[in-house]
């Protein structure tokens, strides 16, 4: 093929990322008080906060996370196609762009939540990238050049499992996490860079791992995850934040589908119209979906 656009798994079972949600109050036995000890991507457990245990978001708010096999020629399932095994971070710039701009997205939910004065749910937020990200994640950032990103994940985990720490610590810690992440998002070749369907397919990717929080977060009509719908306020605003970052590269591309899906993208994000909770989901989780799909309709014509 002329282009061979690089394509999009979503799904359970294409690449889990595990333990996606922390506990509501934002606390962790493991990484909790004067105990918790030097947090590490490469050691960190990969389930999430409260996994498993009573009052815990784990389980299936896990979910399916966001990875890109690169598409060769052929058809499904052929060599390079769609039958192959999901790539690593190491492997994929997809994936790893991916699993940074969720980094990013926990970083942002629990800055918000510092600045709202709910402190302690931050902390978990703080702790989840450090906690979940695997150990290739690491590996990838290493192979970048990126440690000092690898480093700031690790310190910012450190820091919000310091119960001593103020507010101001934790914005202190949250600032230093988002200028290493942001530098590292901005760390991008040109050939990817400059490729509209590689940033629109990321974008998607970010989206759809929010919409699926969204969808643990609610049960009957009410929300029954704060952690989830935390977590979707986070990962849906990283996503708004890529396309804003690399809106001349999709104006170059096809300008009137850019402006579709920067519209798309201010309807789906109003799901999220609080870093908390509202008393009642804004929308349903029927309606997330068809936004979503119209945006991955649309992310298809770059």
């Amino acid at each position: 093929m002329a282009h061979q656009r690089t394509k999009l798994w979503i799904g359970i079972g294409a690449c889990v990322f595990a333990g996606s949600s922390v506990a509501a109050d934002g606390t962790d036995a493991r990484t909790t008080g004067a105990d918790a000890g030097h947090i590490t991507l490469a050691d960190a457990s990969a389930g999430g906060d409260g996994q498993g245990g009573e009052g815990g978001e784990g389980g299936e708010a896990a979910g399916a996370f966001s990875a890109f096999a690169e598409g060769g020629e052929g058809g499904e399932g052929g060599e390079g196609g769609e039958g192959s095994g999901a790539p690593s971070a190491a492997e994929s710039e997809g994936v790893f762009f991916t699993r940074l701009a969720l980094i990013a997205g926990q970083i942002g939910s629990a800055r918000a939540l510092v600045e709202a004065g709910a402190l302690e749910p931050a902390r978990g937020h703080m702790r989840q990238p450090a906690q979940q990200q695997r150990p290739e994640l690491a590996e990838a950032l290493e192979q970048r050049g990126l440690g000092d990103v690898r480093a700031a994940i690790e310190a910012l985990a450190e820091a919000g499992a310091d119960e001593a720490n103020t507010a101001a610590d934790l914005r202190a810690a949250l600032g230093t996490a988002d200028d290493a992440v942001t530098s590292a998002l901005a760390n991008m070749d040109a050939a990817h860079s400059e490729d509209a369907a590689f940033l629109a397919d990321v974008v998607v990717a970010v989206f759809k791992r929010a919409r699926h929080e969204y969808q643990e977060a609610i049960q009957d009509g009410r929300f029954v995850s704060a952690a989830a719908y935390r977590n979707g306020f986070g990962y849906a605003r990283a996503g708004q934040q890529l396309l804003r970052e690399h809106s001349a590269t999709f104006e170059r591309a096809n300008e009137a589908a850019f402006r579709r899906m920067r519209q798309q993208i201010d309807t789906a994000v109003a799901a999220w119209p609080s870093p908390t909770a509202p008393d009642a989901p804004a929308m349903s989780v029927s309606e997330l979906y068809g936004r979503i799909s119209t945006l991955e309709f649309t992310a298809g014509q770059f």
